[in-house]
Formats: C-alpha cells, structure tokens, sequence
C-alpha cells in the first residue's frame, strides 16, 4: 500500500486536512476550533507544507513517518523493554492490520495518534518500573501530544492517567 503515497488523488477528509496545511496558523486553530479534531496534527502538515510545499507525496509522508518510528521503536526499545515476541507483534499489528495499511498513508491523524499514544504508553510504563520525575515530563509531552491529535486518544490517555493515579 506504500504506492498511494505518490496517489494525488484525496478523499473528503484528506482535502480538508490539505486546505488546513495552506492556511495560516491562526486562521488553522480557527477551523479547528469548529471542528471535532484538535490541532496539533494540522500543524505538522502545515509545517510540512511550508517546507515542502503543496506536494502530494509529502502530505502522505507526513503520515508514513509515525509508522516508521513505531517501526524503530519496536526494534528497539519494545525488543528491549518487553521481548521480541512483543516487538514482532506491535510491527504485525501496525504494518499488516488493514486499517493500519490505509491509515499510515493516509493523510489524516491516525498514524500520529498512534506515535504518540505508544510514546504515551513507554512513559507510563517508565514511570511504573523507575518512578524517574524525567518521566512524568516525557508522559505529560506525549500524552498532551496524543490529545491534541485525535480526541480519541485523548480518551485513551484519560485511562492512563487513570493507571497512574491508581498506581
């Protein structure tokens, strides 16, 4: 599915998601503001965009790039921290899963969310095994990240800061 990301050719939201990138910053958070989606995600498009310009790949690989670093991270420190039984799953799962193969091209929130969900998710489990204030910073980061994404993270965090009070 890695060959959409030379398609130029957008669905209803991906064009929504472009027209943001071409705005300025203030009149972005405006849209957003009447939208169900926060703004963090629109801004790393509208950065890219003002690097690279209006640049069909470019919006596609602003979105193959969280993929690709949960790719590192599995390889890494999920190998590391977990096993690599744990690690093959987390690449089967974001690489193979159909929703996965769509969404990491897709030119929408989703493959970032899951970024910043995972950093979210390493944090906490960072906070639980070292209890390190370093930590807690790297938590509050990521998890505002996550929530700034998609409101859908936003609930999944809501449970990890739940875990942590609890904890």
């Amino acid at each position: 599915n890695l060959i959409r990301i030379f398609d130029n050719n957008f669905w209803g939201d991906e064009a929504f998601t472009i027209r943001l990138a071409k705005m300025t910053f203030s009149e972005m958070l405006s849209a957003t503001a009447a939208d169900v989606h926060p703004p963090l995600y629109y801004w790393i498009v509208q950065m890219a965009y003002k690097i690279a310009g209006n640049n069909g790949v470019i919006y596609h690989l602003v979105s193959l790039i969280p993929y690709l670093l949960i790719m590192l991270l599995a390889l890494t420190v999920i190998r590391k921290w977990f096993s690599e039984t744990a690690s093959v799953i987390l690449m089967i799962l974001c690489s193979l899963q159909e929703n996965a193969v769509n969404f990491n091209v897709e030119v929408r929130m989703y493959s970032w969310g899951a970024l910043f969900l995972l950093l979210s998710f390493l944090a906490l489990y960072q906070i639980l095994t070292l209890n390190s204030k370093r930590h807690y910073v790297y938590f509050v980061l990521a998890s505002l990240a996550s929530a700034y994404t998609h409101y859908y993270c936003l609930v999944s965090v809501a449970f990890f800061y739940m875990i942590l009070i609890l904890w």
